[in-house]
């Protein structure tokens, strides 16, 4: 469940939104970065990383989610106009990794007119870079995350290529490449050296697992609620277990997106449960990772941020107070 908020306190959150906006404001117009519903984005990014790590102290934590997340929102969009095949899946996404994070400008992976997308993206990922570097306590962490980048640029071209139908997979598959695009991993760590959370060295890869099952439950949330909007149009994990099941023959007991909610459910205790065996981290990063995907599934339930209209924190608290319509996920428990 949601905290209850007096109105002194949405006043006071509603003020570190407004201040976290206007510096993302600044930075994508510095960088010109361009993707599709950029206001409803950037709101809900926003919102999110205000609910999730609350208190002036943390902006810049705030920020590192809301940058990071943005550069994935225009190498994703830059990847759905990219006709290729899973042939070129593995030399794609060697040429963007060293076209990005190495800033071999040879190297672009793409066609003349996404050079301008994504050659913003590279000079906006190099300032985050630049900002964990004075961050991060070991120059094998600021590797890792270079690594995680370049993994969910790969998986997004897998799940483009998914999409485009010149791929079939299973339900595990497709979670393990899902919980990867949704960008929680790269994202989520960047928010942590920014928060200096000791866990981060100290218990790096359970740490790490907490932030996979967080983005696991972002995407099955997700999955749910593209599903119900465009159920025909859209590749998600309730179309995929459909899929397996009428190549299975099978009689479910229950229909696919309850098993996904089931799913989301049980990613929920499991979450909660490895929160608890972390034994460096500090409650706020813990706090960060439970959060951030309660939110989200708040969020999708409620609405699609890529159709909603941009508010501040105050309008977009009230709306997520509303009662549900029961088109979305099951509440956080």
């Amino acid at each position: 469940m949601e905290p209850v908020l007096s109105a002194e306190r949405i006043d006071q959150l509603s003020g570190e939104y407004a201040h976290l906006k206007a510096s993302i404001d600044e930075w994508i117009a510095r960088f010109r970065l361009r993707f599709a519903q950029q206001d409803a984005i950037v709101h809900s990014l926003c919102f999110g990383a205000v609910y999730s790590v609350p208190g002036e102290r943390y902006l810049i934590a705030q920020q590192m989610l809301v940058k990071e997340s943005l550069f994935h929102f225009v190498v994703d969009d830059a990847i759905d106009d990219f006709k290729g095949t899973l042939a070129d899946v593995h030399e794609f996404t060697e040429r963007l990794h060293r076209f990005i994070l190495e800033g071999r400008v040879d190297e672009h992976p793409v066609a003349s007119e996404l050079v301008g997308p994504l050659d913003a993206a590279r000079r906006a990922i190099e300032s985050v870079r630049g900002e964990l570097r004075g961050l991060v306590r070991s120059e094998r962490i600021l590797d890792y995350w270079e690594g995680l980048v370049s993994e969910t640029v790969a998986m997004m071209y897998r799940e483009a290529l998914l999409r485009a139908g010149e791929i079939r997979i299973g339900s595990q598959e497709y979670l393990e490449i899902g919980e990867l695009s949704i960008c929680a991993k790269p994202t989520l760590l960047a928010m942590s050296i920014a928060l200096d959370e000791p866990a981060v060295c100290d218990e790096l890869e359970r740490y790490m697992h907490c932030i996979q099952v967080s983005g696991r439950i972002m995407r099955l949330a997700n999955d749910i609620r593209s599903h119900l909007r465009k159920p025909a149009d859209v590749v998600n994990m309730v179309a995929v277990l459909d899929q397996e099941r009428r190549v299975q023959r099978g009689n479910p007991k229950s229909p696919s997106i309850q098993q996904v909610r089931a799913s989301i459910r049980s990613s929920q205790g499991e979450l909660a449960a490895l929160l608890e065996q972390l034994e460096s981290a500090s409650q706020t990063a813990k706090s960060m990772i439970w959060n951030l995907s309660s939110i989200n599934v708040r969020l999708y339930e409620h609405q699609d941020y890529r159709d909603s209209q941009p508010l501040g924190f105050a309008a977009a608290w009230a709306a997520l107070q509303a009662p549900s319509t029961g088109q979305g996920c099951d509440r956080t428990p």
